[in-house]
Formats: C-alpha cells, sequence, structure tokens
C-alpha cells in the first residue's frame, strides 16, 4: 500500500477529545479521559521533537495508524483494515493537534489509513510522489448537466 515509512511512531493511536476547560479540573471520567489525551498529545509531539518531524512543507500528509489487536482477539487480523471506533478523522485530529506547531493550515492534502497490528504505532509517508485527487479529474464537473 504504500512505501517504506519516513518517521515512526511506536505509540498507540488515540483519537482527538472534545473538552472543554471546565472539564479538566472536575474529577469525572471524561476529565480523567481528557487529562490521557493531554498526555497523549505531550507524548506524541514529544517524540516527533526527538525525531526531527514535523508537518510536511509540501502540504500532502500521508499516515497510517495501526491499531493494536487486542489480547482477547484471537483471529489473525494483522494488516487488515481497522473498521471500528475509533473513527480515522478523530486519529488524525489528535495527530495533527499534537505536531502542529502554530498553524496546520496548509495541509490541503490527508491521504489515512487504519490497520490492525501485533502493536500500535502511527507511520508518516512521503508525501511528493502521491498525486493530489484534486489534479485527477475526480473533482472535474460535468458541464452537461
Amino acid at each position: 500500500m504504500f512505501d517504506t515509512p519516513k518517521y515512526a511512531f511506536k505509540i498507540n493511536p488515540k483519537p482527538a477529545l472534545r473538552v472543554n476547560h471546565k472539564t479538566i479540573f472536575t474529577q469525572s471520567t471524561k476529565a480523567k479521559a481528557a487529562r490521557a489525551y493531554a498526555a497523549y498529545k505531550k507524548e506524541l509531539a514529544l517524540r516527533a521533537k526527538i525525531i526531527g518531524y514535523t508537518l510536511p512543507e509540501n502540504g500532502i500528509l500521508i499516515i497510517k495508524f495501526t491499531m493494536p489487536i487486542p489480547i482477547r482477539g484471537g483471529e489473525v487480523r494483522i494488516g487488515l483494515p481497522h473498521t471500528q471506533k475509533p473513527d480515522i478523522d478523530n486519529l488524525v485530529k489528535a495527530f495533527m493537534d499534537s505536531i502542529a506547531i502554530g498553524s496546520d493550515e496548509f495541509i490541503h492534502t490527508i491521504h489515512a489509513c487504519k490497520v490492525w497490528g501485533e502493536f500500535g504505532g502511527i507511520e508518516v509517508f512521503e508525501g511528493e510522489k502521491y498525486s493530489n485527487p484534486a489534479n485527477d479529474g475526480l473533482w472535474e464537473m460535468d458541464e452537461t448537466q
């Protein structure tokens, strides 16, 4: 599906979480999840800094999320599409929120997939050789209608 990743993060992907400032300071279950999410973002940002990763300047992000198979999983699913929660858009948002320093508005194309794996991880690939679907004619309107 992809070539060798340029950057790899050995961390279990987590989805973005919607919280407000008030939630963080309560003792609710959502507050605990908010603190865990904040710790995840901090850890991912630190790992990105250590390996020298920043969002691609060309605006094309190609990313693969590997979701760990639960111990009770039983069947072999490694490499197959992960079609359960968390949703891929929330995984991408959490990644972008963790990595982006300042604004991420220059990202115009995102190719993302979510698969099962023995261990969790995030892999980022080079984007220069992948075409932008907007330039492939897929987005052109049929003028006869």
